[in-house]
């Protein structure tokens, strides 16, 4: 069973190599994260990791077994366009000054690409169908839904990552959008419940594991309180 430890998830895209070959104020905050040997995954043979790929492939169906419709297009929808899906939400908004939140939101995603594609090529941790190939029975059939965000290493999770960092942001600085997301009918929700809305559509997708989304919500946890983040930014 030791083998599958070395089973790693490939290599970056031309894109994503240019994110890793670029230097960022944030690479000081990588080394941090880095250097600390519990913010890594655990082994591809380890209990936690097999239990994680067991609970993935019960999972992962109740999405598909679903009767709701609107459901099962919402998490299609993160997948599809993450940081597209918060700009549709902002433009909803009335009485803001939309360009500057849409400028807003580019900028933290610049910000926060560079850290997390050098996490994951750090890591280099398989996705779950990529590991649940090299074990037998039923309890390792994984059902994965088709994804357009799955062209990079899993651990941490991307969404949930840029989930936080963009919702926790936009909710510190704008609280005026967060309290009319809640208020209005058509929504009911503010960015905290959106951000953990993403990183369920990453497990019950089939393609990230659980631990990947919690040291998602981790790091991005570390990137708000980095002070040269905050003092850029202005939150």
């Amino acid at each position: 069973m030791y083998s599958i430890d070395i089973v790693k998830y490939g290599n970056p895209t031309i894109a994503q190599n240019k994110w890793l070959q670029s230097n960022f104020y944030t690479d000081y905050l990588f080394g941090q994260i880095t250097r600390a040997l519990h913010n890594g995954p655990q082994p591809n043979s380890s209990t936690k990791t097999i239990n994680e790929l067991k609970y993935l492939c019960k999972a992962a169906p109740e999405l598909q077994s679903s009767h709701q419709a609107d459901f099962r297009q919402r998490y299609k929808d993160y997948d599809a366009g993450l940081i597209n899906c918060i700009k549709s939400l902002i433009v909803e908004v009335p009485d803001i000054n939309h360009a500057e939140i849409i400028t807003f939101i580019d900028n933290l995603l610049h910000d926060s690409l560079g850290l997390i594609t050098k996490l994951k090529y750090h890591y280099q941790r398989p996705r779950p169908y990529q590991l649940a190939v090299y074990f037998e029975g039923k309890d390792y059939e994984l059902y994965y839904h088709d994804s357009l965000s799955i062209d990079s290493p899993s651990y941490p999770s991307g969404h949930a990552f840029l989930g936080k960092v963009i919702s926790f942001c936009l909710a510190q600085k704008y609280p005026e959008i967060d309290t009319y997301l809640m208020n209005n009918k058509n929504f009911r929700f503010n960015f905290f419940s959106l951000s953990k809305d993403f990183n369920n559509s990453r497990i019950h997708m089939g393609v990230h594991f659980p631990s990947d989304v919690a040291a998602g919500e981790k790091f991005a946890d570390m990137l708000i309180n980095f002070k040269p983040f905050q003092e850029k930014n202005r939150i």
